[in-house]
């Protein structure tokens, strides 16, 4: 137990440190933009809910690993991989169960051409999926929506914001959303550290000896830190691949590709988002590709003539 309260420490006092650029980024910033809607004390309540759930995540899957070291120091690392690979499904079946009633409560889309649209573009990509409409409002003015769940939890939700939009743009993004699905992204996710944690336990097992201590934990923490912070471009590569292909078979599943263009306008002129950042930083951690590159990888996903880039008049969603 002292292993996994040593590395929920860990996680709030990594909090801690980030706290003045989390207040500056989503209390002042997010504020003076006109993007956060709640107050400051919601906003902290939030802040506080997410970060104690990771802590206690992170606690009790340290905690378990431990145990795993202790009694069995040849195969724990084999272990801890199997147990991280039951965790992640796990945490993505009960999140919309235990993480959306609190941070984006939902509800059914209600009757009108958008939940029309909705309807249209679910029955034309084939698949079973509920799409659900999220209060985002409550604590944000941007526009977003997630795949979440797992098997029978499995759902799309809106953010009530896209509902400004016209209903061939909340169309547009439901296909992208559906495109994900389709390749069962959110899977491929939680179970993409899967490989990473068999060979940090098989590099760490020589150094700590089948020990379970703090020092040793200290030792796992530090190595498993360190990689990850190497590997975020090539995780941020290898999410933008991911999404530059989501937003080509998302056209397939609209058929309607200026419906995708004029959406991708409306995030970066509603977002304040530079349409074609500089490329290291995109390179560095960038998770989806440039506004510019997908609004290109749209338009060449049909041959259907489509909307111009970024320099044309606002498109018919409301603001």
């Amino acid at each position: 137990m002292q292993v996994g309260a040593a590395a929920s420490l860990v996680v709030l006092a990594t909090a801690l440190v980030r706290l003045p650029v989390s207040v500056a980024a989503g209390v002042v910033q997010d504020g003076v933009w006109g993007f956060r809607t709640r107050s400051v004390p919601g906003w902290a309540l939030d802040h506080a809910f997410v970060v104690t759930g990771r802590a206690l995540g992170v606690g009790l899957l340290a905690a378990a690993v431990s145990a795993l070291m202790l009694r069995h120091p040849r195969t724990w690392p084999a272990r801890a991989t199997v147990l991280v690979a039951l965790i992640g499904p796990l945490a993505l079946l009960l999140h919309p169960l235990v993480v959306h009633p609190v941070l984006l409560p939902t509800g059914p889309l209600p009757d009108g051409e958008h939940r029309d649209a909705v309807i249209a573009v679910v029955a034309r990509s084939g698949l079973d999926v509920p799409v659900l409409l999220g209060e985002a409002s409550l604590r944000t003015t941007r526009r977003n929506a997630v795949v979440t769940g797992l098997g029978p939890t499995q759902r799309i939700v809106l953010h009530d914001t896209l509902l400004e939009l016209g209903p061939r743009e909340v169309a547009a993004i439901v296909a992208h959303e559906l495109a994900h699905v389709e390749r069962s992204d959110p899977l491929r996710g939680v179970l993409a550290p899967v490989p990473l944690v068999l060979g940090v336990g098989l590099l760490a097992r020589r150094r700590i000896a089948g020990r379970a201590d703090l020092r040793g934990a200290a030792m796992v923490v530090a190595f498993v830190l360190a990689v990850e912070v190497a590997l975020t471009p090539v995780s941020a590569g290898v999410s933008r691949t991911i999404e530059h292909r989501t937003d080509v078979r998302s056209v397939a599943l609209s058929g309607d590709a200026d419906a995708h263009v004029l959406l991708l306008r409306t995030f970066v002129s509603d977002g304040l988002a530079d349409p074609d950042p500089p490329r290291w930083s995109v390179l560095l951690w960038a998770t989806h590709p440039a506004p510019a590159r997908r609004i290109r990888a749209v338009i060449s996903a049909t041959d259907e003539p489509s909307a111009p880039l970024l320099n044309s008049p606002a498109s018919h969603a409301t603001r």
